[in-house]
């Protein structure tokens, strides 16, 4: 085990050893125990769509290289989900890829620098539903702009640089030079950068796919967790969801634990703490969220894990992660 991964495993350990200091465990377990099945069907429906729009994304991402059919994105996109589930750091991301070119034929390199467009445009898609929530909303407590601010301007410059990419590299290159270290890994990821973002160059089409399902892919996840807070009456609109989404979804952008454990469950709370909401409310809505997303993932993932004939122990075994 190397030690970005430990660091991974103490990192998440640490924030949920914060959390369980200061909530009422019997109450969270009261009111995530209360949450009822229906309810919980639901919210997995409304989860379960999209990933049938990450796929399309994806889809659309890969064709300046290849035709991938949509069926195989959507399977492809689950076993990464799942394995991000299994391993820690965010793994899951270089198993998809790996996985896709196996059986297509296209280069690693090629279907790994889609998966990076693939994150960056998310978090790109967050910045907008970070933005419209955030000037748009009346109620926004003191403090929630730090919380969000700053993942989402890292995220901005990140997009910057995507668009220009040959310009930020010379732009940055006196910083680069001062990180030896890290010298060849930033080169590295601005030449994927430059050819995975193929796909959003050129084609108006294909570009309009491509955001369309970016905004779908958000769209479900506030309408989901929207659900969630209206079945356990806490009193948050629309907008305070679109901005409780965008702090969850950075926050698991962050290498942690299999899973996202601790650092989904950080940000939930933190919001619910900005707002002066109950800590133990907030706590019971992460763990009620998470655990139904994780079944979710974990049933679809499992399901395409073996129809590409895989096996979960590939996913696991160290030999399969260290190919990747």
């Amino acid at each position: 085990m190397n030690a970005k991964v430990i660091a991974a495993y103490v990192f998440s350990a640490a924030l949920l050893a914060a959390l369980l200091y200061f909530v009422d465990l019997g109450e969270v377990w009261r009111q995530a125990a209360s949450f009822g099945a229906i309810p919980s069907l639901v919210f997995m429906a409304i989860y379960a769509a999209n990933f049938f729009f990450r796929a399309v994304k994806w889809k659309y991402l890969l064709k300046p290289f290849a035709e991938v059919s949509l069926s195989d994105s959507y399977h492809f996109t689950m076993i990464g989900f799942f394995a991000n589930n299994l391993l820690p750091a965010r793994i899951g991301e270089l198993v998809r890829a790996y996985a896709l070119s196996k059986k297509t034929g296209l280069g690693k390199v090629k279907s790994f620098a889609t998966v990076i467009v693939d994150r960056v445009t998310d978090g790109t898609a967050l910045i907008g539903l970070f933005a419209l929530a955030f000037f748009l909303s009346e109620r926004v407590p003191e403090g929630v702009d730090q919380l969000v601010v700053l993942p989402a301007a890292v995220f901005a410059v990140l997009f910057v640089a995507f668009l220009f990419p040959q310009k930020a590299r010379q732009a940055f290159k006196p910083f680069i030079r001062r990180l030896p270290l890290l010298r060849e890994k930033i080169d590295f990821l601005f030449e994927e950068t430059i050819v995975g973002g193929k796909a959003l160059r050129g084609n108006q089409k294909r570009k309009a796919v491509i955001w369309g399902s970016s905004a779908m892919v958000w769209a479900l996840h506030v309408v989901s967790f929207y659900y969630v807070a209206q079945q356990m009456n806490l009193g948050l609109g629309l907008l305070d969801i679109g901005l409780m989404t965008a702090l969850a979804s950075f926050a698991v952008m962050v290498p942690a634990a299999p899973g996202y454990i601790g650092t989904y469950e950080a940000a939930i709370t933190a919001f619910f703490v900005a707002y002066g909401l109950d800590v133990s409310q907030g706590l019971a809505f992460a763990v009620i969220t998470h655990l139904l997303q994780v079944a979710v993932i974990t049933g679809l993932g499992y399901y395409s894990v073996h129809r590409e004939g895989m096996k979960v122990s590939q996913l696991l075994g160290r030999n399969g992660v260290q190919r990747q």
